[in-house]
C-alpha cells in the first residue's frame, strides 16, 4: 500500500510523534482495519438499454464501462477521473506506513519517484541519499538507496515496500540524530526505459525544514523514454499471477496469499490498457491500449520482450463488426502457437416491445507476432441474454476458455474453443462448447476482469485490487481465497501457467444404427454439472462435438454419462458401449456401459480426454424404390411396391425387425429392415428382390454396401429377383435402389377362328377396331400392337374382304382380354357392350374369335298328281364334305314325334319332309334311293353347295320332288300301238324330266335354292 504523508500523516504529525516518542505500537489489526475502510471498491457498471430493434448495440457502451471497472469498478467520465488514477496520485484512502512488525523511530525522510507528469509512480530506482550537511559545507556521506518493491530478502535502506515511495528513518541511517541535520537527494539510476527528470539534487534548504522530526522531499520524477523499460521474465510457477494497471501500464507480479511485486514493465503512461497475456514460459508479453474514453472503437496491440526490456507498439485496429463496437475486455497468448489473441462481448437486439430479445456474442481478434497483422476470427453465441465482463486464457494445447461474469452478480460460466474449431474460424460463427452456468461461491468480486489458470487446473479471478481463488468446476473457493493486489488498479490478470483440462468426447465406431442418432453426454463433479454436449450430423468416427475441455483440478473426481438424445430412432440397447480415459500416454481408467469417471492426475497442465465408443449391434438394410415414367424419365417414389430382404444368420444369431422379409414401400418409396445381432462379431447374409408391378418394367438396380470402416462396396442387380448379399456385419449400412419403368399403355388386336363346320380362316378379310370414349376409332390388322392412350375402348370388328357375302357365314363368337406383365398373363375384363379400361402402363391383348356357320337343306316329297300331297317313305344318298367317298350317307324320312339326332339324320318328323342340319361347308349331292310305294323312283341327283359368298348358301330349300305314281293299264308285251304309245309317253316323260334337272341347275349356279 503506498505511503503517504502528505495527506495522511500531516495533520496528525505531532500526534503521530508523540506516539512513536513513547513507544506506543498502533495494533496491526487496527491499521488493517482501517486500510480496509478506506480501500477502493468497485461500483456497479453502467449498462445502456438498447433501444433499436433488429440492429447491433455497440458493446462497448456496456463492455466498456466494465473496461473501466477493470481498472477501478467505476465508470470515468470527461469530469471524472478513475478512481485508479486517483489511487495512483495518492488517493487519501491509502494508509501511510506508520507501524509494521517493528517500530520505526523518527526522524523521517521520504520522498516519490513519479514519472514526469507526476500521476503514476515508478518503481525500481536507486536513489542517492547525502548527508548530513557540515558546517563546513560537506554534505557528509552518499547513501544508496535501492528501491523496496516487496521483493524478497530486501535489505536496503528503503523501509516503505511499495514501487516508487521511498522511507529513510534513523534505524536505517544512524547519521539521522534530529531535525537539526540537512539532507539531499538526487536519482542514481532510473528503471530501465526511464531517465531522470532532472540531474541536479533536491535538497533541503535549510536545517529548519523539518516539520514534526519528518522531512518530504516531494517528488523525483523520472522521464519515460518510450519502448524500454525493465527486463523482467514472468515466473512460470504455481502461485504467480500477474495484472496490469489500465492507466499506467504497469506490470505487477502477484504471489497467491502474497505480496504484489513490480515487475519492472511499464508500458508507459498513455491511455487505457487491458487484455493482458503471457506466452509459453513467459516468453512474450502482450496487452492492448485502448483508444480514449473508453469508447473502445480501436486498440492497438502492444508486444513486450522480456529478453530486451523493449516492447512494440502496433498499430490501431478497428473493433467494430457490423457497424458496432466490441469492448476489449479479455486477452491471452495461444501456449501452442504463440499468437496473442483478444477481444470482448458485444451484445445483438432484436424485435421491439415485449418481443424483443438479446444476444450476446464474444468477438475474437488474433495478432500474429511474426506478420504483426491482426486478423477477425468471428465469434460465437455466449447462450446468455445480458453482457458482462470477463477474460480469458489457454491451455497448452491451444485450447482458448473465456469466462463470462455477469454484472454486478456472482453468476459465471466457462465457454471452450477447441483449438481445431480456433484453427478453422474464419471471420464467421465459431463452434463452441458452453460450460453450465453457476454461482460463485465465498468472498466473490463485484466484477470480474481477470482470468488467470493455476498449473493444478484451479482459477484465479481479478477485480480492481483483488485477486480470488476457486475451483472452476465447481466455483468453490480453494484457499488462499482471496490476495490483494497493491500498487495500483489492475484491468486484467494473466499467468504462463497450464491448467490440467477434462474433455469427454464421442466415438461412433462403425457409425450410427440409424442417421437419426444422437448422443447426449454430460460432465459432473460431485453434484456439480460442468458441461454436456449433443453430437450432431450422421458421420462416423470421433464426432466433432464434445464436452469441454474444461479446466479440471488435479486429484477431483469427474464423473461422465451418455444418453440418447431427442428425437433419435435408436436405443442404447442397440449399441455395444465402453469407455476409456487417457493423458495422453497412460490409460487413467476405462470401462464398459454408458458412465465411468476419472481422477485427474496431480500433473500440472495435463489434458485428460475420456472417449465414450459406441458400436452398433444393428445393421441397417435400406432398399428405396424409384418409378419412372414412359420416356424413363421423371422419378418419383415407388410407393406400395413389395420388396424383400430375407436375412439369414452365418455367425451367432440375428433378430430381424420388422420380422417379415418384405415389406411394402411407405410414402418415400422406402422400406427399412434392422438386423439386430448378440453381438458385435456376429455376421449374415441378406437376399435383396423386389415384385414386379403390372405396367412396368424392371431398368436397374444396384445395392452399396457401407462396412463400419466406412468404406463402400457396389452390387449391381440383373432383374427384380435381386441377388444375396453376403458378409454383412454390425454397423454395415446397406441401401439398394430399385428403378423401374412405366410401360407405355398398349394395346394389340388378335384375330382368331373356331372353325366346326369347314369354313375358312379368312384373317386377312377382317380388320379389328377399339374405339376410345372419345376420338377416333382405331383400326388393326390381327396381330397388331399399337401405343395407347389411357382409358375406355370398345373392341369390335368389321369384314373387309371382296366379297362381302362371306361375312355372313361368321358370327363373333368371344373376345377375350389379357394384360401381360413379363411372362405372366391376368384377365382383363371387358363388359357386356365389349369395353376394357387401359390404364397407364397396361399391356392389354385382345383376341376376337369368329365362328362358321354351319349348313342346312330341306326338301319335301310329294305326289306330282297331287302337288299338296307329301308322300312318305322315301328314302335318300348323300354326298360331300364329311362323308366317305365311296359310303354315301343314307337319309330316311324321319316319321316319328322326335327325330333321332346324329350327323345326317332328317329331323323334320313330319312324313315326306327333309330337314338336315350342321352340314359343314362344301358341295353336296342327293340322290332319292327308294321311292314312296307305288312311286316311281327318281334317281336324278340333286347337287347344292354349302357356304358363304358368291353362288353358296347356308340354308337351302329344294323345290317340292315330285314322284310318278306306277298304277294303269296294263301294257302290251308285243308292238301295236299300244306299245308305241307307251314308248311316246315315256319319251315325253324322260323328255320333261331333262327339263326339270336343266332348270334346277341353273338356280343353283345363281345362288338360288329349288
Amino acid at each position: 500500500m503506498p505511503v503517504t504523508f502528505r495527506r495522511w500523516y500531516r495533520p496528525f504529525a505531532a500526534a503521530a510523534a508523540l506516539v512513536l516518542a513513547s513507544s506506543i505500537a498502533i495494533p496491526a489489526t487496527a491499521l488493517a482495519a482501517e486500510e480496509e475502510a478506506d480501500s477502493p471498491t468497485e461500483a456497479p457498471s453502467n449498462t445502456q438499454d438498447a433501444d433499436t430493434q433488429g440492429t447491433e448495440v455497440p458493446a462497448e457502451q456496456d463492455s466498456e464501462s466494465l473496461d473501466t471497472d477493470d481498472a477501478s469498478g467505476t465508470s470515468e467520465t470527461p469530469n471524472e477521473k478513475s478512481l485508479e488514477d486517483d489511487t495512483e496520485d495518492e488517493a487519501a484512502t491509502i494508509v501511510p506506513f506508520v507501524v509494521g512488525p517493528e517500530q520505526v523511530n523518527p526522524p523521517y525522510l521520504y520522498w516519490d519517484v513519479r514519472n514526469s507528469s507526476g500521476n503514476a509512480l515508478v518503481g525500481g530506482a536507486t536513489v542517492t541519499l547525502q548527508g548530513p550537511r557540515q558546517s563546513n559545507q560537506n554534505w557528509g556521506t552518499e547513501y544508496e538507496v535501492v528501491d523496496n518493491i516487496g521483493q524478497p530478502g530486501y535489505s536496503g535502506l528503503d523501509a516503505d515496500p511499495d514501487p516508487g515511495e521511498f522511507l529513510v528513518s534513523r534505524s536505517e541511517v544512524a547519521a539521522i540524530t534530529g531535525t537539526n541535520s540537512r539532507w539531499r537527494v538526487q536519482i542514481a539510476s532510473a528503471p530501465f526505459g526511464y531517465s531522470a527528470a532532472s540531474s541536479g539534487w533536491n535538497q533541503m534548504s535549510s536545517n529548519n525544514s523539518w516539520s514534526n522530526q519528518t522531512y518530504d522531499f516531494g517528488n523525483l520524477n523520472l522521464t519515460f523514454n518510450g519502448g524500454t523499460t525493465g527486463k523482467y521474465t514472468p515466473v512460470c510457477q504455481p502461485g504467480y499471477v500477474y495484472s496490469i494497471g489500465g492507466a499506467n501500464g504497469q506490470i505487477r507480479q502477484t504471489v497467491s496469499g502474497g505480496s504484489t511485486t513490480y515487475t519492472q514493465i511499464d508500458l508507459g503512461d498513455q491511455n487505457d490498457y487491458n487484455a493482458l497475456g503471457i506466452g509459453a514460459d513467459g516468453s512474450t508479453i502482450f496487452a492492448v491500449e485502448r483508444d480514449g474514453g473508453g469508447q473502445n472503437n480501436a486498440v492497438r496491440v502492444i508486444q513486450y520482450d522480456p529478453d530486451t526490456g523493449t516492447y512494440v507498439t502496433g498499430d490501431w485496429t478497428s473493433v467494430q463488426v457490423n457497424g458496432a463496437s466490441t469492448g476489449i475486455i479479455a486477452g491471452a497468448v495461444d501456449l501452442s502457437t504463440g499468437n496473442y489473441l483478444y477481444g470482448g462481448y458485444a451484445a445483438v437486439t432484436s424485435g421491439g416491445g415485449n418481443n424483443q430479445t438479446t444476444t450476446v456474442y464474444f468477438r475474437l481478434w488474433e495478432f500474429n507476432p511474426t506478420t504483426q497483422q491482426v486478423t477477425f476470427k468471428g465469434q460465437y453465441n455466449t447462450g446468455q441474454n445480458a453482457t458482462g465482463n470477463g477474460d480469458m486464457a489457454f491451455d497448452a494445447a491451444g485450447n482458448l476458455y473465456v469466462i463470462w461474469n455477469q454484472n454486478n452478480s456472482s453468476n459465471v460460466a466457462i465457454a471452450t474453443v477447441t483449438a481445431a474449431n480456433l484453427a478453422a474460424a474464419n471471420g464467421g460463427n465459431i463452434p463452441v462448447s458452453l460450460g453450465t452456468t453457476l454461482s460463485l461461491s465465498g468472498d466473490t468480486p463485484a466484477s470480474v476482469n481477470g482470468l488467470a489458470f493455476d498449473g493444478d487446473g484451479t482459477v484465479y479471478l481479478g477485480s480492481g485490487t483483488t485477486i480470488y481463488h476457486y475451483d472452476p468446476s465447481t466455483w468453490q473457493p480453494v484457499a488462499p481465497n482471496t490476495t490483494t493486489i497493491t500498487g495500483g488498479g489492475s484491468t486484467d490478470l494473466a499467468s504462463c501457467n497450464s491448467p490440467a483440462t477434462i474433455q469427454v468426447l464421442k466415438d461412433i465406431d462403425g457409425g450410427r444404427v440409424d442417421v437419426s442418432d444422437q448422443f447426449l453426454m454430460t460432465l459432473t463433479t460431485g453434484s456439480t454439472t460442468v458441461g454436456t454436449a449433443t453430437t450432431t450430423g450422421d458421420a462416423p468416427g470421433v464426432q466433432e462435438v464434445g464436452v469441454g475441455p474444461f479446466p479440471a483440478v488435479a486429484g477431483h473426481i469427474y464423473s461422465f454419462t451418455e444418453a440418447m438424445a431427442s428425437g433419435s430412432a435408436s436405443t442404447l440397447a442397440d449399441y455395444q458401449t465402453s469407455w476409456v480415459c487417457t493423458d495422453g500416454s497412460t490409460n487413467l481408467s476405462s470401462g464398459t456401459g454408458t458412465s465411468g469417471s476419472v481422477t485427474i492426475p496431480q500433473v500440472s497442465g495435463v489434458a485428460v480426454v475420456c472417449t465414450i465408443t459406441n458400436k452398433p449391434l444393428v445393421a441397417h438394410v435400406v432398399i428405396d424404390k424409384t418409378v419412372l415414367d414412359v420416356d424413363g424419365e421423371n422419378p418419383e417414389p415407388g410407393v406400395g411396391w413389395t420388396v424383400g430382404a430375407a436375412a439369414t444368420a452365418t455367425t451367432g444369431s440375428i433378430t430381424v425387425s420388422p420380422t417379415g422379409s418384405t415389406l411394402t414401400t411407405n410414402d418415400s418409396g422406402e422400406a427399412t429392415w434392422k438386423i439386430r445381432f448378440n453381438n458385435t462379431g456376429g455376421s449374415a447374409s441378406v437376399a435383396i428382390s423386389e415384385t414386379q408391378k403390372p405396367s412396368y418394367e424392371f431398368v436397374s438396380a444396384q445395392c452399396v454396401v457401407t462396412a463400419p470402416n466406412g468404406t463402400t462396396s457396389t452390387v449391381e442387380l440383373e432383374d427384380e429377383t435381386g441377388d444375396t448379399l453376403t458378409g454383412i456385419t454390425p454397423g454395415t449400412r446397406v441401401e439398394c435402389g430399385f428403378v423401374n419403368k412405366l410401360q407405355s399403355t398398349s394395346l394389340q388386336l388378335i384375330k382368331d377362328f373356331n372353325i366346326q363346320y369347314g369354313a375358312e380362316e379368312n384373317t386377312e378379310d377382317w380388320t379389328l377396331t377399339a374405339k376410345p370414349s372419345t376420338g377416333d376409332t382405331l383400326e388393326f390388322e390381327s396381330g397388331e400392337t399399337q401405343e395407347v392412350a389411357a382409358g375406355d375402348y370398345t373392341i369390335d370388328e368389321f369384314f373387309s374382304g371382296d366379297d362381302t357375302a362371306v361375312a355372313e357365314g361368321y358370327e363373333l363368337e368371344n373376345i377375350v382380354c389379357v394384360l401381360t406383365v413379363g411372362t405372366e398373363t391376368t384377365d382383363l375384363e371387358i363388359d357386356e357392350n365389349n369395353v376394357i379400361t387401359l390404364a397407364d402402363g397396361d399391356n392389354a391383348s385382345c383376341t376376337l374369335t369368329n365362328a362358321d356357320k354351319p349348313g342346312s337343306v330341306v326338301w319335301s316329297k310329294i305326289d306330282n298328281g297331287d302337288p299338296g300331297a307329301l308322300l312318305a317313305g322315301s328314302e335318300w344318298t348323300l354326298t360331300g364334305p364329311g362323308i366317305e367317298e365311296n359310303s354315301p350317307a343314307l337319309i330316311i324320312d324321319c316319321t316319328e314325334a322326335t327325330c333321332e339326332v346324329g350327323a345326317f339324320k332328317d329331323q323334320d318328323a313330319v312324313a315326306g319332309q327333309f330337314n338336315l342340319t350342321n352340314l359343314s361347308w362344301g358341295t353336296y349331292t342327293l340322290t332319292e334311293s327308294k321311292a314312296p310305294a307305288g312311286y316311281a323312283l327318281d334317281a336324278t341327283p340333286i347337287e347344292f353347295r354349302v357356304g358363304a359368298g358368291e353362288g353358296l348358301s347356308l340354308n337351302w330349300v329344294i323345290d317340292p320332288i315330285t314322284n310318278t305314281s306306277i298304277d294303269g293299264p296294263e301294257l302290251p308285251l308285243t308292238g301295236g300301238i299300244g306299245r308305241d304309245a307307251f314308248i311316246i309317253a315315256g319319251l315325253v316323260v324322260l323328255g320333261l324330266g331333262a327339263a326339270a334337272a336343266t332348270f334346277i341347275q341353273i338356280r343353283r349356279r345363281r345362288g338360288e335354292s329349288a
